[in-house]
């Protein structure tokens, strides 16, 4: 069996690109909720993150950019919307003095291994959770920090997703998200080399434009940070 944060060799081509109905674009496929792909694959090695976060790849100026927005006064309590692998509590671990991490992710498998690396952390803990029907688990204003890295780029319905981050949080919800001139949404056909299976992915560009209209219904500021050396945006909102 393939250990679900193994590293896997793929390929990968643009299939189609959609700037209208973007939703409906990403709701088209296999199954219930065809954005929920498990076999997803990793070109790097995410345990390597978990053991030195100083070798995430592609987001590392968007986590310093998370720390440095993050008041380092008692107990910051996180929640982690798509934790994959769970890197974000070893990173934070070392930045702020004392935290309590919750991570949750739709992969059973995901959640099971990432629970036997971060064995014995007290003051982690993982569930099986969808962003999009919060579990039980998880309570209105529960959390000083609400992070959800990357998972935007893959799901539809971004307006609700920013809706139930706000719900959870009760200071800060910090995205990060691929940053459009336009919306639009590429659909990605990626091959695993080895088996030769290929699964259908999407990724998704949100504009300012957009995130402006979305966050003046709600009483909160926000600011968007952008990295020279990173292709992702920092989206924070402030409660």
């Amino acid at each position: 069996m393939i250990d679900a944060l193994s590293e896997r060799n793929v390929r990968i081509k643009l299939i189609d690109t959609t700037y209208e109905n973007i939703d409906e674009f990403m709701s088209q496929g296999e199954g219930e909720k065809p954005w929920e792909v498990f076999e997803l694959t990793q070109a790097q090695d995410v345990r390597k993150w978990c053991d030195n976060p100083d070798m995430i790849e592609g987001i590392k100026e968007n986590l310093q950019d998370l720390a440095n927005h993050i008041p380092d006064a008692g107990k910051v309590s996180v929640l982690d919307v798509g934790c994959y692998g769970g890197y974000l509590y070893d990173y934070l671990s070392k930045k702020l003095n004392e935290i309590s991490y919750t991570g949750i992710d739709v992969n059973e498998d995901v959640i099971s291994t990432t629970k036997k690396i971060h064995a014995g952390k007290d003051n982690a803990n993982f569930i099986v959770g969808d962003i999009l029907n919060l579990p039980d688990e998880l309570k209105p204003n529960s959390f000083n920090v609400v992070c959800c890295h990357r998972v935007t780029i893959h799901l539809p319905y971004f307006e609700q997703i920013l809706l139930n981050l706000l719900y959870l949080t009760k200071d800060i919800v910090h995205v990060i998200l691929l940053l459009g001139v336009n919306d639009f949404c590429e659909k990605i056909l990626e091959t695993n080399l080895v088996t030769g299976k290929g699964v259908f992915y999407y990724r998704r560009y949100i504009s300012r434009n957009t995130i402006a209209k979305i966050l003046k219904q709600w009483p909160v500021n926000y600011h968007i940070q952008t990295n020279s050396e990173s292709r992702y945006a920092s989206l924070f909102i402030y409660k």
